[in-house]
């Protein structure tokens, strides 16, 4: 069977024709996964922010409850910080460092009289730029603080019997 000019010609555009097709389908597809793939990486990222944050809640709490045993007074006497709550092994580093947004920890005082405590655990996310922020702040749940900050607040709910305590002092009677 002798192949001609013609019929080279013929399966030589056909080929192309199907490598053109193939390659826009692969092109369509990868647009279309991108784009399928976007708002769940946006969730995965605002999770990982949410469980670092928690992390850091439930880590100050205990840190302040150390502090309590310690001195056996409700006011703070220890400054709180990450690096506080992982040098204390309450907080895995992982969860904080090396990533794409910087997470700081405060408490809120109530003053009663001479003597303060803990009543609320502020933890501020700080993103690298505003975008960082918009892209994953429709997920989270906490207050803006500037167009790159957001916090979140935990009250410090305790059981104190208060006929153990001064309520002068603040410590154990």
């Amino acid at each position: 069977m002798m192949i001609t000019a013609h019929h080279k010609c013929v399966a030589g555009v056909a080929t192309t024709e199907l490598k053109v097709a193939l390659t826009g389908s692969l092109i369509l597809s990868l647009v279309l996964w991108a784009t399928a793939i976007q708002p769940l990486l946006t969730f995965l990222s605002a999770a990982d922010i949410k469980t670092a944050v928690n992390a850091v809640e439930v880590a100050a709490k205990n840190y302040y409850g150390k502090d309590i045993i310690l001195t056996h007074c409700l006011t703070p006497t220890q400054p709180i910080s990450t690096n506080a709550l992982i040098s204390q092994k309450l907080l895995n580093a992982d969860l904080v460092i090396g990533k794409n947004y910087q997470l700081s920890v405060s408490y809120v005082l109530q003053h009663i009289g001479s003597w303060s405590r803990a009543s609320q655990i502020n933890v501020d996310v700080t993103f690298p730029n505003a975008n960082e922020l918009q892209r994953v702040t429709g997920f989270l749940d906490g207050t803006l603080l500037s167009p790159t900050q957001l916090r979140f607040t935990q009250p410090v709910d305790f059981d104190v019997d208060w006929r153990s305590f001064n309520r002068s002092t603040g410590c154990l009677n």
